[in-house]
């Protein structure tokens, strides 16, 4: 078993090296099973949820959850009370009250873009009264990040020239002081879910389960989309790059998932690099559509490739062997 293990492993990352750097590879592809083709990228999926996992896992195991805990917990001014009752939000501070922002989230509150009509984000939060806070021009001189009157919050959103209005909520009934907030950070702090990293397996559940099946079904879609797009390819390049074979949709959806192995890659490492604009949108498809087309054509115009023995159509491939219906079982290689 462990064997057979090793020897799909090893097919698996065979299958995607060459998926990315050899062309006439897709001569391998067009002759192999649909299924040897889904299953590479379910595994290739799989792959790289672990990997988005472990990115997110292994920090997250590392967190002093309990310290950062406790840094906010510090951040509540011991003399501010803050009542909410019908609707109506008090504070027991003379009005306008300034909450600075904390040196640790000074970057994440300070955004160059959030500076419309000059106004420079100075403060966490601003409590006013309605009667000073009466439109956008009033939030924006505030300087805040968000404004609070007895009756509405402000929020800056987007590039910070617009505002999320929400008002204070009528059937709520709260007194939030010192003493209530340690008391909270305290009920957490020494909670087994904290103190045990819980946190941690329930994010792994959580990848495993809703974002690993999400990640396969978006992949699913995109190779269905993306293969119609080789296919419309295929029928208008036909006697070019086609060498005057018929492709079939199904196999132009089995040569997207392997071509579009080396697209992803291209663009998670301009992604990692901050240059991922580079293949967005159209230029990803333009990128895509290039890429495929060349390994199409190489893989057919070589001389001991999948090639036309007349000018007629001829649907790709031949049918596969018996032999290459085990998972993962490498396709028939080419002659060389």
């Amino acid at each position: 078993m462990l064997k057979s293990l090793m020897q799909k492993i090893k097919t698996f990352f065979r299958t995607l090296w060459l998926s990315c750097t050899s062309p006439r590879y897709y001569a391998e592809v067009l002759r192999s099973n649909f299924s040897f083709s889904l299953k590479y990228l379910l595994v290739f999926q799989f792959v790289i949820t672990i990997a988005i996992a472990a990115f997110v896992l292994i920090p997250a195991s590392q967190i002093n959850v309990v310290g950062i805990l406790n840094n906010v917990k510090a951040l509540y001014p011991s003399d501010v009370e803050l009542q909410i009752q019908d609707g109506k939000l008090a504070i027991n501070q003379p009005l306008p009250y300034r909450v600075s922002i904390p040196a640790i989230m000074d970057e994440q509150m300070r955004p160059t873009r959030w500076n419309p009509q000059g106004s420079e984000i100075k403060y966490l939060l601003v409590f006013d009264s309605d009667e000073n806070i009466k439109g956008a021009a009033d939030v924006y001189a505030a300087a805040a990040f968000a404004v609070v009157t007895e009756s509405t919050i402000y929020t800056r959103e987007g590039e910070g020239d617009g505002l999320r209005v929400n008002s204070i909520p009528a059937e709520e009934s709260v007194t939030l002081n010192r003493g209530v907030v340690d008391q909270a950070f305290d009920t957490i702090t020494t909670s087994t879910f904290v103190q045990q990293k819980l946190y941690v397996p329930l994010l792994a559940g959580i990848f495993l389960f809703i974002v690993l099946p999400a990640i396969l079904l978006g992949s699913l879609v995109t190779v269905a989309v993306y293969g119609f797009f080789v296919w419309l390819m295929a029928k208008v390049l036909k006697s070019w790059m086609m060498a005057g074979q018929t492709l079939t949709y199904s196999k132009a959806v089995q040569v997207s998932i392997h071509s579009l192995t080396l697209i992803n890659v291209l663009h998670f490492v301009l992604r990692w690099i901050g240059e991922g604009k580079i293949l967005d949108g159209g230029t990803f498809l333009l990128a895509f559509l290039v890429w495929t087309g060349f390994v199409l054509y190489q893989s057919l115009h070589m001389k001991d490739g999948v090639k036309a023995t007349s000018r007629k159509a001829t649907k790709i491939p031949l049918k596969a062997s018996s032999k290459s219906q085990a998972a993962f079982q490498k396709p028939v290689k080419s002659k060389k």
